[in-house]
């Protein structure tokens, strides 16, 4: 009996041991949400980048598609699920959970070769499942669950599994349809919070709150042992365990960063990947195509347009994010459909806002004008983010300034002679010609304070007045 004993204890170890799979770092990366934002790093914690997304309230569990090389991630707040391409260019909602106000597990699994996501929801105890499309929604499993916590997938086998942290709780499977549903291990006496699977070696992983310590087993209910204890390492409840390679990966709630351990648990020793993440939530070790990590830089905001001429413009911007690369700026301008480079490319600096001056443009024409950032790993940013203006040049001041020359006000001609009649009707028409030089004069000085800048304005103006001086002069002296 002893010796059936040990041979069992020994395919056991052998069982819970170490496969030699290894992943080169620049395509083994970390994913991980803080309530806010989403996050990737590599497995060293390097290049660690926050992706632009928009409209997250508290992202909390993450998921990763490598087929198509897409984030996937469930916001308990809104109770939605998202997804992303690396870079953050393209989010979208993907489904809205029929939650409640208890919802506030949704972990995730997805099955990308079906194109299937499936997800627990605490608010009704439930598992359920719908197509990437957002389309076929189907509950798996709805009985005789009291608080469905983590999820974990292996597509290998068709096998969907759950913690079940509720008032008795366990790990259960079941098929991926909902199918022979059986209990894996039954952990009544333990407070788990988190769940890992390792799909090559068909082992478990599993925390218990109560001690402060992480247990493993067969995926077939055998061989559960304890990995590691507190005396190692302080474990508090955690919400997600990912198997990568030789390690398990974890998030810290408390101490505010990624951890990791030797799966084997020999030699038991935690390090810490990320830290100084607040609010740090789920985390996923995945391995991700190296090209999908290149991305171009956040496209500029604050772009803005000043000092108008009929020639020129000053363009102004602020930097955006640029994925650790160095990037350059160029700026195009569009008169009709067509955008066209206005110069040569801006030379990105440790300067967060830049300005450019523009030239050669036409007078008295309206154009349209924008900031690219470019990098030379992936191009310029989607024209989709670009922050256009629209301006309209100044008139050329050299033809008006001619035209106004030429458009003087003639001599008038008075009726001469010395009757009383000549003298009224020449006194009639020097008012009115005053009146008018009058209101030409206070035209014209409305004018000037409009474009009080342009300085050959000043002088054709000045000239202008001069002569009409001259007139109202020769009016009276004759």
């Amino acid at each position: 009996m002893k010796g059936l004993i040990s041979i069992r204890l020994i395919l056991c170890i052998l069982s819970l041991g170490l496969l030699d799979v290894s992943y080169g770092e620049e395509e083994a990366i970390l994913i991980f949400a803080d309530g806010g934002t989403i996050h990737r790093s590599l497995l060293n914690g390097t290049q660690h980048h926050v992706l632009p997304l928009k409209h997250i309230q508290k992202a909390k569990f993450i998921e990763f598609d490598p087929q198509d090389s897409q984030i996937y991630w469930a916001d308990v707040r809104t109770k939605q699920i998202w997804r992303t391409d690396m870079c953050g260019e393209d989010q979208h909602r993907v489904y809205s959970i029929n939650a409640t106000s208890s919802t506030y597990y949704i972990s995730l699994a997805l099955d990308y070769k079906a194109r299937k996501i499936y997800w627990t929801n605490t608010g009704y105890d439930i598992i359920e499942r719908v197509n990437f499309d957002g389309n076929g929604h189907v509950e798996i499993a709805t009985e005789r669950i009291s608080s469905p916590k983590d999820l974990e997938i292996d597509l290998n086998n068709g096998y969907l599994y759950w913690l079940d942290g509720g008032l008795r709780p366990k790990i259960e499977r079941t098929k991926l349809d909902g199918s022979a549903r059986s209990l894996v291990f039954d952990l009544r006496e333990d407070y788990p919070s988190a769940l890992g699977l390792d799909v090559e070696e068909q082992v478990l992983y599993w925390n218990n709150g109560n001690d402060q310590s992480v247990w493993r087993g067969r995926t077939d209910g055998t061989c559960k042992q304890q990995l590691a204890s507190k005396t190692v390492h302080f474990f508090p409840n955690m919400i997600g365990i990912s198997v990568l390679g030789d390690y398990l990966y974890w998030e810290s709630l408390v101490n505010k960063r990624v951890e990791r351990m030797v799966k084997t648990g020999s030699p038991v020793k935690v390090d810490f990947v990320v830290k100084d993440v607040p609010d740090i939530l789920e985390v996923k070790a995945v391995k991700v195509d190296a090209k999908e990590l290149q991305c171009a830089p956040v496209a500029p905001k604050g772009v803005k347009v000043k000092d108008i001429t009929n020639s020129s413009v000053t363009i102004t911007w602020l930097a955006g994010y640029d994925w650790g690369s160095p990037q350059q700026f160029r700026i195009d301008i569009n008169t009709s459909s067509a955008w066209t480079s206005a110069g040569s490319m801006v030379h990105a600096s440790n300067l967060q806002g830049y300005s450019q001056k523009v030239t050669g443009l036409t007078p008295n024409q309206i154009y349209r004008i924008r900031v690219k950032a470019c990098n030379k790993v992936k191009g310029c940013n989607k024209d989709r983010f670009d922050s256009v203006q629209t301006f309209r040049t100044k008139e050329n001041f050299e033809n008006t300034s001619q035209t106004l020359y030429a458009t003087s006000v003639q001599p008038v001609t008075y009726p001469t002679g010395s009757s009383s009649t000549v003298t009224k009707r020449r006194k009639t028409m020097e008012d009115e010609q005053i009146l008018t030089l009058r209101a030409e004069r206070e035209k014209y000085l409305e004018e000037v304070k409009k474009l009080k800048e342009e300085s050959d304005y000043y002088k054709v103006k000045t000239m202008y007045l001069k002569m009409q001086m001259s007139q109202m002069k020769k009016v009276a002296e004759q």
